[in-house]
């Protein structure tokens, strides 16, 4: 019971230091981007006990991934998921201002590369992992807006949700 213990409080600790970590801005002349990315905590730890017998494998907890939030004053555009592989999302009308395109992604093993494109407005690339589900938050600051297919290319191995939010106010 006191080592349960321990390894919970560990644990809820490693959950407390996790944040967001804020990747790389570019300037194109027409949007600024900003990544930022985080990964979830991991899920509570199993109550059934270890296979005492090491040749038998351990189920893995498959996490649930879901569309992300909504961020307040702003409305969905276009979204899917959860899904496997490549998958065209439809046309997305982005307004002048700031948009946001968020992907939640884990992969089966490894870690896997899988490309998002907004239209004419942005492409960018994504690393996820396979320890746990990732979130990575790109903010687009348009001076104008575009028209354009989503579309998120990934290998049939990455389970992802992903979605396209804009400024409520911009949509008019």
């Amino acid at each position: 019971m006191i080592r349960s213990r321990s390894r919970s409080a560990v644990l809820a600790a490693l959950v407390a230091v996790l944040g967001w970590t804020t990747g790389c801005t570019s300037t194109d002349g027409t949007a600024t981007v900003t990544s930022r990315s985080t990964t979830a905590p991991s899920p509570a730890p199993s109550t059934t006990a270890p296979s005492p017998d090491p040749s038998v494998p351990v189920p893995r907890r498959v996490p649930v991934l879901s569309l992300p939030e909504v961020e307040p004053g702003f409305v969905r555009l276009a979204s899917g998921g959860p899904r496997r592989g490549s998958a065209d999302l439809g046309r997305v009308v982005v307004g002048k201002g700031t948009t946001w395109v968020n992907i939640h992604c884990v992969a089966d093993s490894g870690t896997r590369r899988l490309t998002v494109t907004v239209g004419e407005v942005a492409t960018f690339g994504v690393a996820c992992g396979s320890a746990e589900p990732g979130t990575y938050a790109n903010r687009l600051d348009l001076s104008e807006g575009g028209t354009g297919r989503f579309h998120v290319e990934a290998p049939h191995d990455v389970r992802w949700t992903a979605d396209v939010q804009g400024e409520a106010t911009s949509r008019g």
